[in-house]
């Protein structure tokens, strides 16, 4: 028993051999703690995780200038062949102007506008002669999606606000150039009533002729200033965002403190171990 108790007692490293091993293997703790404090980062399950690149879609409405135009007493339909929003669409979502849009914002995002589909909605019912007649309500026509891709959100939402008032400047343009246009044939209207011969004419007749010219005259002036000052609006109606990677971004400080403070539990518990070899062999070389 005294034997036994004995060893035991010599299998404890001394003090002198604890600290030689520290001075000659201290580095053992470096790898450790830092595979430590590794894994608990890899597992943490609190993460601050933003997203790498995202595919946003934003639902715009258009609001348009025309309506206006009736209260000068113009049709707004007559604009209907110059006014496209297809065409401003085209424009918008051309190559070059995608690769032009992305050096001017500084921002790599891809951009791209389509026409919301139209919905329909029915306002009234009838019957006539055994069938039924339905009154059906467009809406959506003045609905637009603007996509954004391969940028992250931050990105995507500074070049949708972007798109979306460069997709309104395109259109602005496009009205611009149809009022004025609108406004040179009316304008040649009034110029061939004006030079409309008069001979002949009773006075209440070249009365008529003078008011309508008056009119016209006052159209072309009034559409020219409406051309100027009216300009199209985005409203944004809703926003769809979806995560197409994700990496992490920040990182608690716990977490570090306890995979260093593991990592150098681990490292006390592995150099103990080296103490005690170093001495069971430094006893085996002595005998």
């Amino acid at each position: 028993m005294n034997g036994t108790a004995s060893h035991e007692v010599r299998s404890i490293p001394s003090v002198a051999t604890i600290r030689r091993t520290l001075v000659r293997r201290w580095w053992i703790a470096v790898p450790i703690v830092a595979a430590c404090t590794g894994l608990l980062f890899s597992q943490e399950s609190k993460l601050a995780v933003k997203p790498a690149t995202v595919y946003m879609v934003r639902t715009y409405e258009v609001s348009s200038p025309l309506p206006q135009l009736a209260a000068i007493g113009i049709d707004p339909s007559a604009f209907a062949p110059l006014l496209s929003s297809s065409s401003a669409m085209t424009r918008f979502n051309n190559e070059d102007t995608m690769l032009a849009r992305a050096e001017r914002l500084g921002i790599p995002a891809e951009l791209r506008i389509e026409q919301a589909p139209t919905d329909f909605a029915a306002i009234k019912q009838e019957y006539q002669e055994s069938r039924s007649i339905y009154t059906l309500l467009v809406a959506g026509s003045n609905v637009f999606n603007l996509y954004c891709d391969k940028v992250d959100y931050e990105g995507c939402d500074a070049a949708a606000n972007a798109g979306a008032e460069e997709f309104a400047a395109v259109l602005d343009e496009s009205y611009r150039a149809s009022t004025a246009e609108v406004a040179r044939l009316i304008g040649l209207r009034a110029d061939a009533v004006a030079a409309t011969d008069r001979s002949g004419l009773s006075d209440a007749e070249r009365a008529v002729l003078l008011d309508r010219e008056v009119e016209l005259r006052s159209q072309v002036a009034v559409l020219q200033q409406v051309g100027e000052m009216g300009s199209y609006s985005t409203t944004l109606l809703g926003e769809t965002i979806i995560d197409q990677a994700a990496t992490v971004d920040t990182v608690a400080v716990s977490t570090y403190a306890m995979g260093a403070i593991v990592g150098l539990l681990i490292s006390v518990l592995v150099l103990l171990q080296l103490a005690v070899l170093s001495e069971r062999r430094q006893r085996t070389t002595g005998r």
